[in-house]
């Protein structure tokens, strides 16, 4: 993602200056957008930010990817949860906060500033999660993604079994754990009350068509986008389905029997308003059963 599409996504000094720290992150050697940054008349402590960039790994083993809308309450304890996992010295956290109308920007402005790395980006109007998840990708330097929403709760070693089984598995392409479900917020992985738990079956590709099988917290190679493509932005709700079939046509993807988040289910949540939800994944669904009859008459 160019700094100027990241420009073009802000009006307003406090955003350009996030946005081109964000940038900078990922690309600390930009003389040209440093230049650019310079003129918004950084304060000391982003002269220390942008010092501490050019120390960083050229690239993290793992991308959290963070959408934000009005999140002021979770924010904190998502990026604490992130930032204490086994292996965080290996992972960056790519916060996209779309507008929210709350104050997210100042919780991770004051209280994240020493870790470097946090990248911040603020677009100038709503947008979607799938248009979110894919401007954080874009930005990433990790080998690999994982999606973390940010009123959920990861197991402390999530990322490093994940990633661990990627790196033991080049053949596949995505990997994910079972799920434990509560329905009361800021509960911890290890502290919660779970009435249920998704004990996902083994992944096949003729089940997926019919089923989402895929846990909410799968992580992936950011390979795969080179040759696939991004989340499609048209849906509001279960793109991530969409993608999971995409992925699942053409590579193998991988159940992991142990259990490594918590997922808070309410009625708020987006994949749970409306007919949306279910209109998007009755279409998905069918479309994918078309191609795959069609490919095998």
């Amino acid at each position: 993602m160019g700094i100027n599409s990241v420009y073009k996504l802000s009006g307003q000094a406090n955003e350009k200056r996030d946005l081109y720290l964000s940038y900078l992150s990922a690309h600390p050697n930009d003389k040209p957008v440093i230049k650019a940054w310079n003129k918004l008349k950084s304060n000391r402590s982003d002269q220390k930010i942008l010092h501490s960039f050019l120390s960083r790994p050229d690239n993290y083993l793992v991308s959290a990817i963070v959408s934000t809308y009005q999140s002021e309450a979770f924010i904190r304890e998502c990026l604490d949860n992130i930032e204490e996992q086994s292996i965080a010295d290996q992972i960056e956290i790519m916060i996209v906060d779309a507008a929210s109308p709350e104050g997210e920007g100042q919780i991770i402005r004051d209280s994240y500033g020493q870790f470097t790395n946090i990248s911040y980006l603020r677009t100038k109007g709503r947008i979607s999660v799938y248009a979110a998840w894919n401007l954080a990708i874009k930005a990433s330097t990790g080998k690999y993604c994982i999606s973390i929403s940010t009123n959920d709760q990861l197991r402390q070693n999530a990322c490093e079994l994940l990633a661990d089984y990627l790196e033991k598995n080049p053949d596949c392409m995505l990997v994910y754990g079972d799920t434990y479900l509560t329905r009361e917020p800021h509960e911890t992985f290890d502290n919660n009350s779970h009435f249920a738990k998704y004990e996902w079956p083994d992944c096949s590709f003729d089940y997926l068509l019919y089923h989402c099988s895929i846990g909410p917290h799968p992580m992936w190679r950011k390979a795969v986008h080179k040759a696939i493509g991004y989340f499609d932005e048209r849906y509001l709700a279960v793109g991530d389905q969409e993608f999971w079939l995409r992925m699942g046509e053409r590579y193998n993807l991988h159940h992991l029997k142990e259990f490594t988040g918590l997922q808070w289910i309410t009625e708020d949540s987006v994949s749970s308003q409306g007919n949306t939800p279910v209109l998007e994944a009755l279409k998905i669904h069918a479309y994918y059963r078309y191609r795959y009859n069609k490919k095998n008459g």
